[in-house]
């Protein structure tokens, strides 16, 4: 069986990068052997929810070495981390975040982003032609029948860069379109404003 490691330097409590690189790891377990690979995190704790779906090694305790590595965002690959072939993930707007370079350069095979906007984004800033896969939904998402509702889930920090900004106030420009438009909507956020690192 091949593996796979999906790097994330740093893991926070909560956010869609978490969820992201858990419903990835959950998908290709079936085909992969899956290691989520990190450096640190905000809360132990929230590691026990990896382990169900992949091994969770932290970087700095071990060398590990598997035929494919996905870097989770643009952080440098750790030097304990070998792989055959590397592939950095795309998972947000770099122009928000004013990310100055692509980290691994050469090392790099193939860049792949979560949406077209990511990806013209880093064709722009960066010059380089991601592929585009889209967030991967967990396939044992509970879906409830549609009734004519619209419900909404985020599961995200609450902060700036996320479109909860006091100045732009994106979310709620969000919400008060859906309420223009009539469409009835229901709107659960989880997430935390914690700023630590």
């Amino acid at each position: 069986m091949k593996t796979l490691s999906i790097y994330h330097e740093w893991i926070p409590r909560v956010g869609g990068i978490e969820s992201a690189v858990y419903n990835l790891a959950k998908v290709l377990s079936k085909d992969y052997k899956v290691y989520i690979v990190y450096k640190g995190c905000e809360d132990p704790m929230s590691l026990f929810r990896y382990s169900d779906v992949a091994d969770v090694v932290q970087v700095e305790s071990r060398e590990i070495s598997t035929d494919f590595c996905l870097v989770a965002s643009n952080h440098q690959i750790h030097a304990n981390l070998k792989a055959k072939k590397y592939l950095q993930w795309i998972h947000s707007d770099y122009a928000k975040y004013k990310i100055g370079r692509l980290k691994n350069g050469e090392r790099i095979s193939q860049y792949v982003a979560v949406s077209e906007h990511s990806a013209k984004v880093a064709k722009k800033l960066y010059g380089v032609e991601p592929v585009v896969i889209q967030n991967i939904l967990d396939p044992d998402f509970p879906v409830r029948k549609n009734d004519g509702f619209l419900r909404l889930v985020t599961n995200s920090r609450i902060s700036y860069e996320k479109g909860f900004d006091l100045k732009t106030l994106r979310a709620v420009k969000f919400a008060k379109g859906l309420q223009d438009a009539g469409i009835k909507f229901e709107w659960i956020i989880y997430g935390d404003n914690s700023t630590s690192r």
